[in-house]
């Protein structure tokens, strides 16, 4: 058991109507060391129109909502002009109108300990305040924010393997502005070493991997006999190029009709997902589902194809897969093959290689018995991402590192 901490989470998003898989770690970690004794306050982005203000969840932690003070809430669907969006990003790099009205927050606060989640809105000024008031500061990476303002590094089906030339201008003025956290958290080796190599945290002593949890209620697996027939291959996420769909579809399209039928849930491009329909609306064995609950869509589904193209920092729907039995075939991008286990989980094959697929896909439909094994393998997944093993863990981190900072301040 941890010694009580007066912790801090600040992260851009927490409670809104749009969460991705940051916003639901986040909200996950909060409730967890609320749970676990703890003193937790969120500080998070005003929704449009609303002014700041403070509440408490039902699972006792204290909400703070600062307004942005930027040209506008980015978090929309609202299309902005080029020079806007440039604008915005540029005041984004640090934002001392943030910082003021942070400052206040974390005043009333105290916290003992701070957790950078999200900074957009809040841009790297929030760092400044925090190491001035004197407080432990960790970062926890989801992606690839402070190097790239739409946190992929993908433009299009293009896979950008160093920042282009206005994120290496903004990411430069960012780390040049921005103070160095005390200790930096990632879920994966691989979203940890990119940022080294982009020269982010060279000089940071502390770094932790601590792999995202499995949400609290998620279900047991199943027993699964046989796979169907065909074999039932699922896609789950965003439909768009920088996650592989067209690679997974040219794949489906090089085996034999039939072959396997292929679900594919999740949204995108309103247009683009009009093009996809239509295209394959003849084809009983291409399903597109829109939005799916995971826990409804894997029960329909006997491999996982996760086709990114992007440098993906972990990639939830791989060990929601694996924790059922589900194995995965996934791209060589970024964190996805840390989540095979050395292969002992699934397949692994070149981003954007079409046929390198459509082979491991062949394989799979020839030898059934195999897909199964892979899966009921997986399954030793669930333990490691259990979600009290993963509070636990972030909370004995964060108690040594609190000491260290304690420690160094007194020196």
């Amino acid at each position: 058991m941890t010694a009580r901490m007066r912790i801090c989470l600040i992260a851009s998003l927490y409670d809104h109507a749009c969460k991705g898989g940051a916003e639901r770690q986040t909200m996950a970690q909060a409730a967890g060391f609320a749970e676990a004794g703890h003193v937790v306050h969120v500080v998070t982005l005003a929704e449009p129109g609303q002014a700041d203000s403070v509440y408490d969840t039902a699972g006792g932690v204290t909400v703070h909502r600062i307004r942005l003070r930027n040209l506008y809430f980015p978090f929309g669907s609202a299309k902005r002009g080029e020079w806007m969006r440039k604008a915005w990003h540029a005041i984004d790099v640090y934002n001392p109108a943030m910082a003021r009205a942070l400052r206040d927050v974390l005043r009333g606060i105290a916290p003992d300990i701070v957790i950078t989640h999200k900074l957009q809105g809040f841009s790297v000024s929030a760092w400044r305040e925090c190491t001035r008031l004197g407080m432990c500061l960790v970062h926890a990476l989801h992606d690839h924010e402070l190097v790239c303002p739409a946190t992929a590094m993908t433009r299009g089906d293009r896979l950008c393997e160093t920042p282009c030339g206005s994120c290496s201008t903004l990411s430069g003025a960012r780390h040049a502005l921005a103070p160095r956290p005390f200790a930096v958290i990632g879920p994966s080796h691989s979203i940890i070493e990119r940022h080294l190599r982009f020269g982010w945290f060279r000089d940071v002593q502390r770094t932790a991997v601590i792999p995202n949890a499995l949400p609290l209620d998620w279900p047991p697996p199943q027993p699964r006999e046989r796979c169907g027939v065909p074999l039932r291959v699922g896609f789950i996420g965003r439909v768009e190029a920088a996650k592989g769909t067209d690679t997974l579809l040219d794949a489906v399209a090089m085996l034999p009709p039939g072959a396997v039928h292929l679900r594919i849930a999740g949204d995108g491009d309103a247009t683009e997902m009009a093009a996809l329909r239509d295209r394959y609306r003849n084809d009983p064995h291409v399903e597109f589902l829109g939005p799916v609950r995971a826990r409804d869509f894997y029960p329909d589904i006997d491999l996982l194809v996760v086709p990114s193209r992007a440098h993906e920092s972990f990639c939830n729907v791989v060990v929601e897969a694996a924790s059922l039995g589900i194995p995965a075939i996934v791209s060589d991008r970024g964190a996805l093959p840390e989540r095979l286990g050395d292969g002992r989980y699934g397949w692994c094959f070149p981003a954007g290689d079409a046929p390198a697929l459509a082979l491991l896909l062949a394989a799979c439909v020839a030898d059934p018995a195999r897909v199964l094994q892979t899966g009921q393998r997986a399954i030793e997944t669930r333990a490691q991402h259990q979600f009290p093993a993963m509070i636990d863990l972030y909370l004995r981190t964060l108690q040594g590192w609190l000491q260290e900072h304690r420690g160094a301040a007194c020196a």
